[in-house]
């Protein structure tokens, strides 16, 4: 979830209980309850065979999984799709990226996986981004308050149980929201450069047609040098700098009616959910945004799902599920 620190705009997993490869801390593995120690070497060879079994007994597992159901945690069917798809993207996976420029693992999963994916199988994708993340604008039901938002710090006065009202209130699966949703401050929950930036994510993908081959590049710019804006005139020199000659539209659009046009956009596109970067690969979540092409990693699940639309492997596909 989304709690009280800047780790907390991204939630970490568990593998499944059969894919540990460690006992839990302080207790002992269970075939040592019934089994006589006879040294401790012995007892680490033993695990340690025990492990690399368990490791590619989950990797087999993984890679034979079949399709997963499109269902939530709680129970209720997830969209298959926000949009009907194009002729040119209809036999494409869909790939939805949730997400906002102040959390490290959301810049992290743009720059590492997203990156690679559509370097190496955009033709495979159809991908699309979507810039608010675990914002909220104030309502009169679920409350909040922009006061006090620090400019480049986690927003003490953020609130992750408002920010999951909104969600259900105001997001994508509800078919009308209130009146209010979207004409409130919006809170972000780490500080004032993050509504900036993030509100110039939404202008890039917006004024690019959506193109992720246009906006990309500046999404992973200004990623690489976030941590260095302290200011908002630093904020528009990371502008310029990474949109070139398109800064001043986008600069424009940023701290402009445009820009808060197109994140309240965002803001209605996006689902309940438990944290960010969220993604969804043909509506269905990744739960692994840090792996790339392990069993359970971004490549992996695309590559997947493009084998169950019948689809013959492609050659990075090949290398990866083989």
């Amino acid at each position: 979830g989304d709690g009280s620190s800047v780790e907390s705009c991204c939630r970490v997993r568990a593998p499944p209980s059969s894919c540990r490869m460690r006992p839990a801390h302080g207790a002992m593995p269970s075939v040592a309850d019934s089994t006589p120690v006879q040294s401790p070497g012995l007892v680490r060879a033993a695990l340690a065979l025990a492990g690399i079994a368990a490791f590619a007994l989950c990797t087999a597992l993984a890679l034979a999984a079949p399709a997963p159901r499109l269902v939530r945690a709680d129970g209720r069917r997830l969209r298959e799709a926000v949009a009907t798809p194009s002729a040119g993207t209809a036999n494409k996976v869909r790939v939805e990226l949730y997400g906002e420029a102040g959390c490290p693992f959301t810049r992290g999963f743009v720059l590492g996986p997203v990156a690679e994916m559509l370097t190496s199988a955009a033709d495979l994708v159809d991908f699309h981004l979507h810039a608010f993340g675990n914002s909220y604008y104030v309502t009169k039901e679920c409350g909040g308050s922009a006061e006090g938002m620090p400019f480049n710090e986690y927003n003490r006065g953020y609130d992750s149980s408002i920010r999951q009202c909104f969600d259900k209130l105001c997001g994508s699966e509800v078919t009308e929201p209130p009146e209010d949703c979207f004409t409130g401050p919006a809170v972000f929950q780490h500080g004032v450069l993050e509504g900036l930036a993030t509100t110039a994510w939404a202008c890039a993908v917006k004024l690019t047609g959506g193109k992720p081959r246009d906006y990309m590049p500046f999404l992973e710019c200004t990623s690489k040098h976030y941590l260095s804006i302290d200011s908002e005139d630093a904020f528009r020199s990371v502008v310029e700098t990474c949109a070139g000659d398109k800064s001043q539209s986008l600069l424009s659009c940023a701290v402009g009616p445009q820009g808060k046009a197109f994140l309240k956009q965002q803001a209605r596109e996006t689902p309940p959910h438990p944290g960010v970067p969220y993604t969804l690969i043909d509506g269905v979540e990744l739960n692994e945004t840090e792996c790339v092409t392990c069993g359970v990693g971004l490549m992996s699940e695309v590559c997947k799902a493009h084998r169950r639309r019948g689809n013959e492997d492609a050659p990075v596909c090949k290398s990866i599920l083989r």
